[in-house]
């Protein structure tokens, strides 16, 4: 039964789902069914237009629910409760101004489709998780969660909710755990939807397709790729060690680099061509499925041989080496690269972008003193990417090969 009244609501609305919801393992939609008391005004349709100017912060916003309702010759206009306090000297104001009537209260019935998922999250999940379920991953159609240990009873949940609540997604995936293998891929566990893990997304204009299950994709990384393509020019050469799908590779052939990208995962080095043919750029990338270590020791050195005995004056060699993990390791392998050969056509020397993580306890120099000593340290640009947990930072190096390394 409806409840109307000027007098005696109460000022301030819970608009939170039902507290009984907490701790629910199995998604119950109609469990989230509650009445709330909200405020409202009624302003006649020939005020309607000068009212809402002054009403629109006020509202009730919320999913699948019009604020502004018919109601006879009037509009209902419904307020959002925790505002009230707020703004009701403003709200006075105003309706004086308009010769409006006072601020109403009624009661209206909110659902599962009226709650965002994190609202219904919040009210589900035990008050004290440490588990967050805010933050995700969205590739093309799939969402894709990191689940902290103490949410796990709440998996299948939390990934219906997610698909619920988000109209575009077809599949929602949490990483079991992190493969530390030579492929860079992890395990998927299909928490809702359909088990379909092809996928396209759009990054810095190019297109990229790829199996989520079988490759590495980061979207948090895209202020990164665009970073690098901004340090390059057009005839500029690159090879691109640990190219993955091609995040780096095709933007910078797209720029009309000469771009020589490999990776040792065979998926990634199949979608690697397909999205050198998906953007038009197969003309200057040029795909490769080799140990990191024997690319660099065969391809980057003919390479560069050619680049030097070439008229490539005012262009520039960049070396991409994203493998947080490892790929520092791998700087041993330009270490006499050259040794035994004639050098006397050397020109410019590489410029190498090297990712690697960090601690929150270490020192980079001291990560970093393993294979730098304290003169090259001074040349060395370091750069924070982006956090990828509370204790660990992903980091780049971006240093030019000295001469004397590779001979």
């Amino acid at each position: 039964m409806s409840t109307e009244n000027q007098e005696g609501a109460q000022p301030i609305s819970c608009i939170i789902p039902p507290a009984e919801v907490r701790g629910m393992k199995v998604l119950n939609r109609d469990a989230f069914s509650k009445d709330i008391n909200v405020p409202y005004i009624l302003v006649p349709v020939e005020k309607i237009k000068e009212a809402l100017k002054f009403l629109k912060p006020c509202f009730l916003k919320m999913p699948n629910l019009q604020p502004v309702q018919d109601d006879g010759e009037n509009k209902k206009i419904l307020l959002h409760p925790d505002l009230f306090d707020e703004k009701l000297l403003y709200l006075q104001k105003g309706l004086s101004k308009l010769n409006l009537n006072g601020i109403l209260w009624t009661s209206i019935t909110l659902n599962y489709e009226n709650w965002t998922a994190d609202h219904i999250l919040k009210a589900v999940l035990p008050l004290d998780s440490p588990g967050n379920v805010s933050s995700f991953s969205t590739v093309g159609h799939i969402i894709h969660i990191n689940l902290k240990p103490d949410l796990m009873d709440f998996k299948h949940l939390i990934g219906q909710v997610l698909l619920d609540k988000n109209p575009n997604i077809k599949t929602v995936v949490n990483k079991a755990h992190i493969i530390e293998n030579e492929f860079r891929n992890f395990n998927l566990e299909l928490l809702a939807g359909e088990p379909k893990y092809e996928v396209l997304v759009k990054e810095n204009n190019c297109q990229y397709a790829f199996d989520f299950s079988k490759v590495f994709w980061n979207p948090r990384l895209v202020h990164e790729h665009n970073e690098v393509v901004k340090r390059t020019r057009p005839g500029d050469l690159v090879y691109d060690v640990f190219a993955g799908v091609g995040p780096f590779a095709v933007p910078l052939a797209k720029k009309q680099c000469v771009v020589h990208a490999n990776d040792l995962n065979p998926d990634s080095f199949k979608w690697l061509c397909h999205n050198a043919g998906l953007n038009k750029v197969s003309q200057n990338l040029h795909c490769y499925n080799l140990d990191g270590k024997e690319f660099i020791q065969t391809i980057v050195k003919k390479g560069l041989a050619e680049f030097w005995n070439s008229d490539a004056d005012g262009h520039c060699v960049h070396i991409l080496m994203n493998l947080p993990a490892s790929a520092l390791e791998f700087l041993e392998s330009f270490n006499g690269l050259f040794a035994g050969e004639d050098l006397t056509n050397i020109g410019h020397m590489p410029i190498v972008y090297c990712y690697f993580f960090r601690r929150k306890d270490e020192n980079v120099s001291d990560v970093l003193g393993k294979y730098f000593d304290d003169e090259a340290q001074k040349t060395l640009e370091i750069t924070s990417v982006r956090l990828v947990a509370p204790n660990k930072m992903m980091m780049r190096v971006t240093y030019k090969i000295p001469k004397n390394f590779v001979s």
